[in-house]
C-alpha cells in the first residue's frame, strides 16, 4: 500500500512539473535588437531587428498622436523626410514590406456627463470639449518614448496628458496593474490625463482610427473571457480590436479596466467602455500614420471611442486623474491563460482528493482479498 501512495505521489509531483512548465514556457527565439532614434521634438523612430525581420515602430505626435508599425524582411530599409510636415515615410525595396498598419488617437474628447450614463454617445457632438492630441516627445530611452502635452497648448510648461510606449526584447507581462501581456512583435502604450477638467461631470473618451494595409481587411472588437482573474483581480475580459485579412493581422488590445489614482488597486479602478464603429471615419489627413497609406490604395481603415468611466464611480473629478493600459502588435493577440499559480492549487486540490479516493479503494480490495472475505449471500452459481 505505502509502495502504491509512494509512486502515484511521484507520478502526480511529475505530472504536475510538466504541466507548471509548459505553462510557464515562453516564446523566447524572437528576441529582438532594439534601436531608437528621435527627430526633432515630435517623431520617434524604434528598429526592432529579429532573426526573420524587421519590425519599423514610428511614434509622431505631428498634429495628432499616431503609431505606424512596418513589418519588412531583413533587407529593408526605412527611410525618412523630415522636410514634409508630417514627414514622408518610405521602405526600400519597396518589395521588402510583409505587413503594415496605424493607430491615430484622433482627439481626446472630455463631455459632461450631466445623466451619469458612462457613455458618450448620450450626448450630442457639439456639446463636447475635443482636446488635441498634438505632442512632443519628454522623454526617450532605448525601449520608452514618453510624448506629452498640455490641455490648450502644446508648449505649455505643465503636461498635463500623456502617451507612453514602451517595447521590449522578449515576451514578458506588464509588471504593475492590470498586468497585460507583452510580445516581442507587439509595443506596450499608456495613457495618462492628468488635469483640471472643465464640467463639474467630465468623462474622458478617445476617437481612434485603425488603418490596415490591404483594402480586404475585415475589422472586429470583441471581448475574450478568461477563467482566472489573478492578474488583474475583479476582471475576467480582454478586449482585442483586430484587423484580419488573408496574409496577416494585427491588434490594440486592452483590459476594460483604467485607473483614477496613481495607486493602481481594485479600489481605485473604473471600467473602459467600447463601441461600434462610427460611420464616418474621423479626420486623419494630418497624423503620419495615415499620410503613409494615402500614398498607396491598398488600405482600409475604420474608426471607434474608446470612453473611461462607468456610472456611479464619482466621475473623472473624483482624482482628476486616469491612466489607461493597452498593447499594440502584430499577429494574433496574446492569450489570457490560466497562471502557473492558479495550475499548482487547482492540480494540488484536486489531484489530492482523486489520489485518497484511487488509494483508498485500492486499500479495501487488497485488505477483503488478504482477510479471505467472502460475500454474505456467498456466490452465485449457474
Amino acid at each position: 500500500m505505502r509502495m502504491y501512495f509512494s509512486s502515484s505521489y511521484r507520478l502526480f509531483i511529475f505530472s504536475l512539473t510538466i504541466l507548471v512548465t509548459f505553462a510557464s514556457d515562453e516564446d523566447t527565439w524572437n528576441h529582438r535588437k532594439l534601436t531608437t532614434k528621435t527627430y526633432g521634438n515630435d517623431l520617434a523612430y524604434v528598429k526592432a531587428e529579429g532573426k526573420g525581420d524587421i519590425i519599423h515602430y514610428l511614434f509622431s505626435g505631428d498634429d495628432q498622436m499616431s503609431i505606424l508599425s512596418i513589418k519588412s524582411t531583413l533587407d529593408g530599409v526605412l527611410n525618412i523626410n523630415t522636410t514634409f510636415s508630417p514627414p514622408l515615410i518610405e521602405m526600400t525595396p519597396n518589395s521588402s514590406v510583409l505587413y503594415s498598419f496605424g493607430i491615430v488617437f484622433n482627439q481626446l474628447i472630455e463631455y459632461n456627463d450631466s445623466s451619469d450614463t458612462a457613455n458618450i454617445n448620450s450626448y450630442a457632438p457639439e456639446t463636447w470639449k475635443r482636446h488635441s492630441t498634438s505632442m512632443e516627445i519628454i522623454k526617450s530611452s532605448n525601449n520608452n518614448i514618453v510624448f506629452a502635452r498640455n490641455f490648450n497648448s502644446s508648449h505649455n510648461a505643465t503636461r498635463d496628458v500623456t502617451f507612453s510606449f514602451k517595447y521590449f526584447t522578449s515576451p514578458t507581462r506588464q509588471d504593475v496593474l492590470p498586468h497585460l501581456i507583452v510580445t516581442s512583435n507587439s509595443t506596450q502604450m499608456d495613457f495618462t490625463v492628468d488635469a483640471h477638467p472643465i464640467f463639474k461631470r467630465s468623462r474622458f473618451a478617445l476617437a481612434t482610427s485603425f488603418i490596415s494595409q490591404w483594402n480586404r481587411t475585415t475589422f472586429s472588437i470583441k471581448p475574450e473571457k478568461s477563467l482566472d482573474d489573478e492578474y488583474t483581480p475583479g476582471t475576467f475580459e480582454v478586449f482585442n480590436w483586430k484587423a484580419v485579412n488573408d496574409k496577416a493581422q494585427s491588434f490594440l488590445q486592452w483590459k476594460p479596466v483604467c485607473y483614477f489614482d496613481k495607486a493602481f488597486s481594485t479600489m481605485t479602478s473604473t471600467y473602459v467602455k467600447s463601441y461600434d464603429f462610427v460611420k464616418n471615419n474621423f479626420t486623419l489627413n494630418s497624423s503620419l500614420a495615415y499620410n503613409y497609406f494615402a500614398t498607396k490604395d491598398n488600405y482600409n481603415i475604420t474608426s471607434s471611442f474608446i470612453s473611461f468611466g462607468r456610472s456611479e464611480d464619482k466621475f473623472y473629478n473624483r482624482k482628476n486623474y486616469t491612466t489607461w493600459s493597452a498593447t499594440i502588435g502584430y499577429g494574433v493577440p496574446p492569450a489570457e491563460t490560466v497562471s502557473v499559480m492558479a495550475i499548482t492549487i487547482i492540480s494540488v486540490g484536486l489531484g489530492i482528493p482523486v489520489l485518497m479516493f484511487v488509494g483508498g479503494g485500492i486499500y479495501l480490495c487488497l485488505k477483503r482479498r488478504r482477510s479471505g472475505y467472502q460475500p454474505v449471500f456467498g456466490t452465485i452459481s449457474t
